[in-house]
C-alpha cells in the first residue's frame, strides 16, 4: 500500500476521542504512504470564546439553583464546525479525482453529531436546535462520498486524560476526566450505530503502532471487506 503508483486512491478517516492520538497517526501514516494529511479545519473557531462565556453563565445559574435558559450559541457553533468539516471532506473527494493519492483525515464529519448530542444532553442546546442541526447533518452526509475506511482509535478515558495532561496545551486545560468519560460513551454509541453506514473498524490504541503496521492493517481490511459498489452516502 506504500507504493502509491500501483494503488488506487484510498481515503482513510481517523476517529476517536480527544487525546487518543489522531493527529499523530494522521501525520505519520500520511508520510509513510507518501500521501496527504488533512487536519481538523476548526482551529480558528469564531464562536468558541462567546460559547465558553455562555456556558460559564449557565453553569453559574445552575450552581446557584436559579432557572437558566438553553444556550443560544451552541447550535450555531456546531453548524459552523459542521460546515467546515463538510467543505474539507468535499475538497478531499474532488482533489482525489484530480490527483489520485492516499489521503488521511484527522477526525471525520461523521463524528460531529457526538459533540452536538452532548451539548443537547447537558442542556446547552435546546431540542429544537438539535433537531435542526441533525437534519442539516443528515442532508450534508447523504450527498458525500464515504471514506474507504474509518479507523476508530480506542483508548480508555483515563489514558486519554493522561495524554492530554502530558502534552500541556493551554486550550485543553479545562478538559476533565468526567467529560472524556462521557465523550467515550458517546463514541461507543456512535460506533455501534455507524457500522452499517461506514466501513469503520475499531483499533485499540493504548500503544502507538508503527505506520507500516497500520498501513498493512488498512490494506487487509479493505481487501477483506471488498470494494463497496458505491461510496455515496446513505440515509442516516
Amino acid at each position: 500500500m506504500n507504493d502509491q503508483a500501483d494503488q488506487h486512491p484510498v481515503f482513510i478517516g481517523i476517529a476517536g476521542i480527544i487525546g487518543v492520538g489522531k493527529t499523530t497517526l494522521t501525520k505519520n501514516l500520511a508520510e509513510y504512504l507518501h500521501g496527504e494529511a488533512f487536519y481538523e479545519p476548526v482551529k480558528e473557531n469564531e464562536y468558541l470564546d462567546d460559547f465558553y462565556r455562555e456556558v460559564a453563565e449557565i453553569d453559574e445559574l445552575r450552581a446557584a439553583g436559579k432557572p437558566y435558559p438553553f444556550g443560544r450559541l451552541s447550535a450555531m457553533m456546531q453548524l459552523y464546525l459542521l460546515q467546515k468539516r463538510f467543505s474539507q471532506h468535499q475538497h478531499i473527494i474532488w482533489s482525489l479525482e484530480v490527483t489520485p493519492r492516499q489521503v488521511v483525515q484527522d477526525r471525520t464529519i461523521y463524528e460531529d453529531t457526538i459533540f452536538a448530542q452532548m451539548l443537547r444532553d447537558d442542556g446547552y442546546m435546546c431540542p429544537r436546535d438539535y433537531k435542526t442541526y441533525l437534519s442539516t447533518f443528515r442532508g450534508m452526509t447523504h450527498y458525500l462520498q464515504r471514506p474507504d475506511i474509518v479507523l476508530y482509535l480506542d483508548v480508555s478515558p483515563r489514558m486519554a486524560y493522561d495524554r492530554i495532561q502530558s502534552r500541556g496545551r493551554t486550550s485543553e486545560k479545562s478538559i476533565t476526566l468526567e467529560y472524556l468519560s462521557a465523550l467515550w460513551a458517546g463514541y461507543e454509541s456512535w460506533y455501534a450505530a455507524m457500522r452499517d453506514t461506514l466501513n469503520i473498524v475499531r483499533l485499540p490504541w493504548s500503544a502507538f503502532e508503527e505506520p507500516k503496521a497500520v498501513a498493512a492493517f488498512v490494506e487487509n481490511e479493505i481487501g477483506h471487506r471488498g470494494v463497496l459498489p458505491s461510496r455515496w452516502g446513505a440515509h442516516l
